[in-house]
């Protein structure tokens, strides 16, 4: 979870917000901007998936993002659809994709960058506030009350979950 203000966007430079890779790239995620989807949020989650968000990223403004990962345990292991990533975007969800397997990051080199994009050394340009990074995946509740404790302090309105 975090908070950007951004003060660009789309500067082909796959400017980093987040990146938790080890140095060969081969374990982790990297949260960028990329070229390829100029207004949305990207993430790459080594080695081989990528996921955009559907919400436009606005410049200017402070908004809050949230990527989770869900993955299967028990007889759902081996089933097609073991693991899903979720992005939310100011405490609701955004998107969602069946992933199939997800590695844990097992690596014992993995640094963490803030406004990095390591693997392709691009830098974020505006503000980034308030980064969580979890061990658990959040869920959609949670990421709410999390979006909430912080919302009014950026400006934002706070949202109340929806039953059922």
């Amino acid at each position: 979870m975090f908070w950007i203000n951004p003060a660009d966007w789309n500067n082909a430079s796959s400017a980093g917000i987040i990146d938790f890779t080890n140095a060969s790239a081969t374990q982790g995620v990297t949260i960028y901007d990329d070229g390829v989807y100029p207004t949305k949020l990207n993430a790459r989650i080594y080695p081989i998936n990528y996921f955009t968000s559907s919400q436009t990223v606005n410049i200017g403004s402070w908004q809050n993002w949230t990527l989770t990962r869900t993955v299967a345990t028990g007889s759902e292991i081996g089933s097609a659809l073991t693991s899903s990533l979720r992005w939310y975007y100011n405490g609701q969800l955004d998107s969602k994709l069946a992933t199939g397997s997800i590695d844990n990051i097992t690596a014992s080199n993995v640094n963490l960058s803030i406004a990095r994009s390591v693997p392709w050394g691009g830098w974020f340009s505006g503000s980034i506030a308030s980064v969580y990074i979890y061990n658990v995946g959040l869920n959609s509740e949670q990421v709410l009350i999390d979006y909430n404790i912080k919302a009014a302090k950026y400006g934002l309105p706070t949202y109340t979950a929806s039953i059922g």
